[in-house]
């Protein structure tokens, strides 16, 4: 037993595997404050060895594995792009490691797997921001199903969650290397309770805020595959959407919600008022005391000659400008003019080639997953609906975009009072896929105290009130429409107005720590002398 313990490729195994069994929507999350441990062997190991390039292959594995038992679903819809971003992630993962090793052969072992620690929090902000953004798995997120615990990411954000979990599992080593020193497994076993049972009392006394408005989500479930962007027209899919919505409207539903790409086929954004889907829909909501549609659609913009082009531009033909493509979320109400908003979170090599600059010629690359393909427009900045008849000013968040805590942040700043989710999560068929997203939509509502109202073509609808709890959950594939009250909360939580400064200091500390690794200032030797040893 000595031996398999002592074994890194097992221990790697052990990590990986408990890091996918603590993931939602499956799994369970308590494994989480346990699953780096066997790493942390590994990585004092391979130290003491000195061997970099077998412990980057032990961290490799133990990272791929994860990546792979959690999303390995995205093949459904690309089996060469599931590849590359299983590796490509994975590789990411390894060289966070690989980094705090280089700052650990000058120190020692704690020392540096604290700078690792630091360093991820690091690597997890930019995952969030840079061009090749995957933040599926931010530690953060494991939490999605146990919102008892977490109601404290009204000031943290997901951030929170990731520093909690290398906390603990900091202790828990502590323990071991001490040779079982009680103390550290007190404030091991501590710093799981308290944050734990502060969540729960919060979750217990939370009261829902803000005035209430009904609100109708329609869930139309057209095949991505086979119906969406092939056999059907854009008029039967309008027709499709609003033979739904008309089951499920009252005379005081305030807004109606539809899914993404409702309109599947570009649009041209200076004649969506003579669109003949959205005189549809307008012709339609004028029969129910003209209720706003708040729907996704494929929009497009043309620029003329006088307007540099932009980096996901293309040209017009026949003609010198140039025009781009949208995934957007477009408000049909009475009024004459129609707002837009462009998704701007886009997904990787599937609505945006990364790094525009170096890979614009790569365009024709990215995978077609229906409708438009190649580099999307995006919008800079966040813009709210507010919807005429009502005190709702939703935030139109468009598939992909609900996994950016900060990002939906911007929302509420600007005013947002209901958490407005359009998607179609049918690319993944019946996997862990869509129930991952609609999970992580609970996490948007804690840091931000919004409900929040999701309407998906295919996977599940739902409303979420303000603790996090999931309300009028759809079956998964199933045509159908749901109405609901939602709480109208216009406070904005400490999250919502600070955005990701945990992320932040831990990047800043992360750096700090790689400096002084890298030229051999031990800060935690007296640490490990005097309280490890004694």
């Amino acid at each position: 037993m000595h031996k398999l313990l002592s074994n890194r490729f097992f221990l790697s195994t052990i990590c990986g595997l408990l890091l996918w069994l603590s993931w939602p929507v499956s799994g369970f999350a308590g494994f989480i404050f346990f699953a780096w441990i066997p790493f942390f062997f590994v990585f004092k190991s391979s130290l003491r060895k000195q061997e970099p390039g077998k412990f980057f292959l032990f961290t490799f594995w133990s990272m791929f594995l994860w990546n792979f038992c959690c999303t390995w679903w995205v093949g459904y819809s690309t089996l060469g792009g599931a590849a590359l971003a299983i590796l490509a992630n994975s590789l990411l993962m390894t060289l966070v490691w690989q980094t705090a090793y280089t700052a650990g052969t000058k120190t020692q072992a704690l020392q540096g797997w604290i700078t690792g620690c630091a360093l991820w929090l690091g690597f997890e902000w930019l995952h969030l921001n840079w061009e090749l953004t995957w933040p599926w798995l931010s530690l953060g997120n494991v939490f999605s199903e146990h919102i008892s615990w977490i109601q404290w990411y009204e000031f943290t954000g997901i951030a929170g969650g990731s520093l909690w979990i290398f906390l603990t599992n900091f202790l828990f080593v502590l323990w071991i290397e001490s040779n079982y020193r009680y103390r550290y497994l007190l404030l091991a076993c501590m710093c799981i309770l308290v944050p734990v049972t502060a969540g729960m009392l919060r979750y217990l006394s939370y009261e829902e805020k803000g005035e209430s408005a009904r609100v109708e989500v329609v869930q139309p479930n057209i095949d991505p595959y086979g119906e969406k962007f092939s056999s059907l027209s854009a008029k039967e899919q309008i027709n499709r959407l609003l033979s739904q919505a008309n089951k499920g409207w009252t005379k005081d539903t305030k807004l109606i919600l539809g899914p993404e790409t409702s309109i599947p086929y570009d649009v041209w954004e200076h004649e969506l008022t003579k669109d003949e889907q959205v005189m549809l829909i307008k012709n339609f909501i004028a029969e129910k005391n003209h209720t706003p549609f708040l729907l996704g659609a494929s929009t497009a913009r043309a620029y003329n000659t006088s307007y540099p082009p932009t980096f996901s531009a293309r040209k017009l033909y026949g003609s010198e400008g140039y025009y781009d493509s949208y995934n957007s979320a477009i408000l049909v109400s009475a009024s004459n003019s129609i707002p837009v908003y462009h998704k701007s979170r886009l997904v990787p090599g599937v609505e945006r080639i990364p790094f525009p600059v170096l890979t614009q010629s790569l365009n024709s690359l990215a995978i077609d997953l229906g409708g438009t393909t190649g580099s999307l427009g995006i919008q800079e900045n966040r813009e709210v609906f507010p919807i005429p008849g009502s005190t709702i000013i939703a935030a139109p968040i468009i598939c992909y975009e609900s996994i950016y805590g900060a990002f939906v942040g911007d929302y509420v700043k600007q005013g947002a009072n209901l958490l407005c989710i359009v998607t179609n999560d049918g690319w993944w068929e019946d996997s862990p896929g869509h129930k991952q997203h609609l999970s992580y939509a609970r996490l948007r509502a804690i840091e931000h105290r919004r409900c929040v109202a999701r309407s998906a073509n295919t996977g599940t609808s739902a409303f979420i009130n303000q603790r996090g709890d999931i309300l009028q959950a759809t079956p998964w594939w199933v045509p159908t429409v749901i109405s609901g009250k939602v709480q109208l909360n216009n406070e904005k939580t400490f999250y919502s107005q600070t955005g990701d400064y945990v992320y932040a200091g831990a990047a800043f500390a992360g750096f700090l720590l790689l400096i002084m690794g890298v030229a051999g200032k031990n800060l935690l030797d007296t640490f490990e002398k005097k309280l490890l040893k004694h």
